[in-house]
């Protein structure tokens, strides 16, 4: 395979919706760090080669809940939090690495295609960018070995691993802090993979090897809010929407996580999280949309 187009797939699409059971969510649990002055971006990561890695075992899944989440927490500026509708919710300053709000984060949930971000940086790990590969099926315990290393070694102790394309699987999970950590460490390490999840849309001509592809990038963002330029979508039928998504805006960079919104919503929800990140960080207003 032509990794590039596999990354670019990988961060650009969806799989196919098979039915497994979803996750229960927690009692609500929420955090917001106390806003000072801008830390610098923390340094790059510099981690041991991967180890084997132990099987997580995987939580009791349960029907998702139907109520909206309504977290109450005290907000830095006295900024009034969104009302999101959404099972688990992330959001950090990317410039500094700190979490601004957290709900329900720390909880197993089908993460979706949410999970092609491990797919990507480990192919890019193994291959590079340029390699031509044919690809055994002999390979895919291998892979997934390797992507649930990866986790291991970020720290990630609410994610694991069955597939590297998301479809839905009872012990396949991750969460949306864990997620969260992985997408920084994915902006911070790959910008390769930043660059692509960037592009709107991209021609590959054929060649002798393969047919010409013209791939369009799922996310709406990219077109109806200024700033976004990644990262991640993703639906299934026990996930529901599911997003990462990157946005810059008057030198800050914001990135937030959302698992779990109702079918539908999550495009129209992110952009009222990514206001409430701009607006504790003090960045007013959101420009028009070009």
């Amino acid at each position: 395979m032509l990794i590039a187009a596999g990354a670019c797939s990988a961060l650009a699409s969806a799989g196919p919706i098979q039915p497994v059971e979803a996750v229960q969510p927690p009692d609500e649990i929420a955090a917001v760090t106390d806003l000072g002055p801008l830390e610098p971006r923390p340094p790059r990561l510099h981690l041991p080669p991967d180890p084997t890695p132990s099987p997580t075992p995987a939580p009791t899944m349960a029907a998702p809940a139907t109520a909206p989440v309504r977290v109450a927490v005290a907000a830095a500026r006295a900024i009034p939090l969104p009302v999101i509708d959404a099972q688990e919710i992330a959001l950090v300053n990317l410039d500094t690495g700190r979490f601004l709000w957290q709900s329900h984060a720390v909880m197993a949930w089908a993460p979706a295609s949410l999970t092609k971000i491990f797919t990507a940086m480990v192919a890019v790990d193994v291959l590079g960018m340029s390699a031509t590969v044919a690809v055994p099926s002999s390979i895919r315990a291998t892979f997934i070995a390797d992507m649930n290393a990866k986790a291991a070694r970020l720290g990630l102790r609410i994610t694991h691993f069955l597939n590297p394309t998301g479809l839905d699987q009872p012990g396949h999970y991750s969460s949306a802090h864990d997620l969260a950590i992985a997408a920084m460490y994915l902006e911070s390490h790959y910008g390769s993979l930043v660059t692509i999840a960037a592009t709107p849309s991209i021609t590959f001509p054929a060649t002798a090897s393969h047919k010409a592809f013209n791939l369009v990038s799922l996310d709406k963002l990219l077109w109806t809010y200024p700033g976004t330029y990644g990262l991640k979508t993703g639906w299934t039928d026990a996930a529901l929407g599911c997003l990462i998504t990157t946005s810059s805006r008057g030198g800050h960079r914001l990135l937030a996580v959302m698992l779990g919104a109702p079918a539908g919503t999550a495009y129209a929800q992110m952009p009222k999280l990514l206001d409430y990140g701009f607006q504790l960080l003090g960045v007013l207003p959101r420009p028009p949309v070009p």
